[in-house]
């Protein structure tokens, strides 16, 4: 009764702001025009709007990619990305559909607008390799296991194109975004672990053949490896901890304050700020610093037009000044110098 149609897809918008409420029916409007058939049920979450529908047959993903692209939504700041699963004919194949579109999200840009999609050697991989092959290598149970299996899962996607430098870099992403979706359905984030472990090192780099590539992935998620395991073996943060550290995530655009933290956990704020460094090997302000640069990074990466003031706004400093200062001090470089070297995958300074 809920699903009387044969066909099932995900769509996700990714929004600019996670902390205004749309109207996501709106969406309906467009969908009408492309499926004879379909019910469709929308809802939001967080900076994502998602989109399960149930159609009546397959359509074109590019049509409707570009259609969704163009569609301007009286009320929306900015669309960030869109991704669109593939079609099933499966109900119990939603989550993997939800997957897939996440897959595509990370990817909009080369899939649609740089590439022509059906030739390209990024649809080649993303349909050659299931994340789930992600979750196979990390749970792997000896080192010998995962790298036996990482090696055939890089070969695979190298035998597809092992030379162009375009591919090996998107090669690389796939990997990062594959092991981040693997993560956010363990409840973690890809963002959180980078900025709680130093020692793992996710700054933008320039692969230039695949035995680089070979060696950043193995670095990679052999690091990935060892936090799971560190952390399933130890109830690594407290209650409290754990509450401070979702309500930052949840809340860096705003103006946060200690008090504000220590406030959710109903602990005095030199207890909470103690506990916190205890935890977590570094204090709150260092934490609350790297998660909105990690988050501005993510901006510029995906939107090279973003103004500097407008990323300051949108990772919650008041000011571009001082933005540009702790970006500089984080990264060594600026907003601008960062623009630059992810647009021409040049290589970062250390």
């Amino acid at each position: 009764m809920i699903f009387p149609l044969k066909m099932f897809m995900v769509i996700l918008i990714q929004i600019e702001n996670n902390y205004r409420e749309y109207d996501v029916t709106m969406f309906d409007t467009i969908l009408s025009g492309f499926f004879n058939k379909y019910k469709v049920f929308s809802l939001q979450h967080k900076n994502q709007i998602v989109i399960l529908s149930n159609l009546d047959q397959r359509i074109c993903e590019k049509d409707l990619y570009k259609e969704l692209s163009c569609f301007k939504i009286k009320g929306f700041i900015n669309i960030k990305s869109i991704g669109i699963s593939s079609t099933s004919d499966r109900i119990d194949s939603i989550h993997t559909l939800y997957n897939d579109a996440l897959r595509h999200l990370y990817f909009y840009k080369q899939l649609w607008d740089e590439i022509t999609y059906e030739e390209s050697d990024i649809k080649k991989a993303l349909a050659l390799m299931d994340y789930h092959e992600i979750a196979k290598i990390l749970e792997s149970n000896t080192k010998e296991d995962m790298g036996e299996r990482l090696n055939i899962y890089l070969e695979k996607l190298l035998s597809i194109n092992n030379k162009d430098i375009f591919y090996l870099n998107s090669v690389y992403s796939i990997v990062i975004s594959d092991i981040a979706i693997y993560l956010n359905n363990l409840g973690l984030t890809l963002d959180a672990i980078f900025v709680v472990n130093k020692h793992i090192d996710d700054e933008m780099i320039s692969i230039i053949d695949d035995v680089q590539l070979k060696n950043q992935v193995q670095s990679l998620v052999a690091k990935i490896s060892y936090y799971l395991r560190e952390k399933h073996s130890s109830n690594r943060y407290s209650e409290s901890v754990t509450k401070m550290i979702d309500y930052i995530n949840k809340n860096y655009v705003q103006d946060i304050r200690l008090d504000d933290i220590a406030e959710t956990v109903d602990l005095h704020p030199n207890y909470a700020s103690t506990l916190f460094k205890k935890e977590m090997g570094t204090s709150f302000i260092h934490y609350l610093n790297s998660y909105r640069i990690r988050k501005a990074k993510a901006f510029i990466k995906r939107d090279a037009e973003l103004s500097v003031e407008h990323i300051a706004e949108m990772v919650g400093y008041e000011n571009s000044g001082r933005f540009i200062k702790v970006f500089k001090k984080y990264c060594n470089i600026t907003p601008g110098e960062y623009r630059k070297v992810v647009s021409g995958l040049t290589i970062m300074p250390h």
